[in-house]
Parts: structure tokens; C-alpha cells; sequence
């Protein structure tokens, strides 16, 4: 199981370009901080319409996501996942891709966050 301690060099190890982006502190804000440079990260390579990058970032997040404890699965679900909203809302072609490069596992707590949220 990822914890805390590991997290952040297991995503500089997939994403090298993430190096020295993710602060250092306490277990939680260690988690915050780099799910948050993860989800930036996939942002900015959605924007640059890098759809390997992205597709790359959504399968680390998708890893953690498997294989986190309980912290690094919930700042996954509340931080990465909960973001697609924003990415999903722009332009139509970039939508209609990241749609698609999605993992199923992601898709589906972003499916769940979407019936729960009374919108």
C-alpha cells in the first residue's frame, strides 16, 4: 500500500517534470500538495492539448488510487477527481479526449461525486 512518505517520490519517479513542485510538511499536506501538483500538472498538459501527458497523469493517478491507503485514496477522490468538472467544462474536443482517457476506476468516483452532489 502507497502512505504518505512514499507518495510524493512515486509520483516524481512516473513524472519527473513534478520534481522539486511538491512541498514538504506533515503527512497530510504532503498528500495535498502533491495530488494538487498532479492534478496542475494534468491540467497544464490538457491545456497544451498533450493528451499522452495527460493520459500518463491520469494513470498515475489511477495507480495511487488502487494501490493508496486510506489518505492517498481519499485526496485522489476529493483533489484529482473532484477537478474534472473544471477540466470537462471547456472546449468540446478537448472534453470529448479526456473523456476518453479516463480510467474506468476514476470515471466511476467522478460518476458517483456527480449523482451525490445534488446539482
Amino acid at each position: 500500500m502507497i502512505n504518505e512518505a512514499e507518495l510524493p517520490h512515486i509520483v516524481e519517479q512516473e513524472i519527473p517534470e513534478l520534481s522539486g513542485k511538491i512541498l514538504d510538511g506533515e503527512n497530510c499536506s504532503i498528500v495535498h500538495s502533491t495530488i494538487n501538483a498532479l492534478r496542475d500538472h494534468t491540467y497544464d498538459k490538457m491545456e497544451e492539448a498533450n493528451f499522452g501527458a495527460v493520459k500518463q497523469c491520469m494513470a498515475v493517478a489511477e495507480k495511487l488510487y488502487k494501490k493508496g491507503n486510506t489518505s492517498v485514496k481519499n485526496a485522489i477522490e476529493n483533489i484529482y477527481v473532484y477537478s474534472f468538472s473544471s477540466m470537462l467544462f471547456h472546449d468540446m474536443e478537448k472534453r470529448k479526449m479526456l473523456l476518453g482517457l479516463i480510467p474506468l476506476s476514476l470515471y466511476t468516483v467522478y460518476m458517483h461525486q456527480m449523482l451525490h452532489s445534488h446539482i
